[in-house]
């Protein structure tokens, strides 16, 4: 089962198998909906794109770097949830197939992210291209006189900016939910350290608690005590010091 522990009373790992699966499964319906939304989008991007690339004569190097870099960061993803999931399982023992199935099913909000940074590349790119042609025309006459060159360098820029906008509208909901889910881990981590330091504070001060009321016993009865059971009242303290961590 999805929500089943190994053991029934650790409710806190309850409450995290349904916060993932809850939180994680409206981010993948949510990540299904917009990319069946956004489909005639990505289809108009890809020929923007390819418009762009006739215009500027892009080289086709920068494309194949950026399909390189992309693959690279795509495979290292993977290669980190493989070798968390082998750590995992070694280290515990109750380990459960069906919850590191699904946490490895989330690595599609990484690779939906890696690709939205693909495409802005590419744009960013093309600005440099369009930008270094824009330049190069001032020193040459033909292009100074050619209106049509100009308005052909405007409507490149137009679809330069329109895959900005195509880009935006696709993947804004992945990373809205990715920092929001990111969020709440950081907190709710801070909230845990927080209450681990709050309950060190209040054991250490029970500590000093202890020596305190075995000093005061220890010199209340110091004067009743025979001089051979001295040594037993500290030895009771150092016990209590040596127990507590303190010097």
């Amino acid at each position: 089962m999805f929500f089943e522990t190994q053991n029934e009373d650790n409710f806190e790992h309850f409450v995290m198998n349904v916060y993932d699966y809850v939180l994680f499964s409206i981010g993948g319906f949510v990540n299904f909906f917009i990319n069946i939304q956004q489909k005639y989008n990505n289809v108009l991007y890809v020929l923007k794109i390819q418009n762009v690339h006739k215009i500027l004569k892009l080289d086709e190097t920068c494309f194949k770097r950026s399909i390189i870099y992309s693959w690279v960061c795509v495979i290292a993803i993977n290669c980190f949830h493989v070798c968390w999931t082998l750590i995992y399982y070694f280290c515990f023992n109750d380990i459960d197939i069906l919850n590191t199935l699904a946490a490895y099913a989330n690595i599609r909000f990484d690779v939906n992210l890696i690709y939205a940074t693909w495409c802005l590349r590419l744009m960013t790119e093309s600005l440099k291209f369009w930008t270094y042609g824009l330049q190069n025309s001032a020193y040459t006459n033909d292009a100074l006189d050619n209106k049509h060159w100009y308005n052909t360098m405007f409507g490149c820029y137009v679809d330069i900016t329109e895959n900005f906008q195509i880009v935006e509208k696709t993947f804004q909901h992945v990373y809205t939910f990715l920092t929001f889910s990111s969020l709440t881990w950081v907190i709710k981590n801070l909230l845990i350290i927080t209450f681990l330091c709050v309950e060190s504070e209040k054991y250490y001060s029970g500590i000093k608690r202890v020596e305190n009321a075995c000093s005061q016993m220890t010199t209340s009865v110091r004067s009743s005590v025979t001089p051979l059971d001295a040594p037993l009242d500290s030895a009771l303290l150092d016990s209590a010091r040596l127990n507590s961590g303190a010097p």
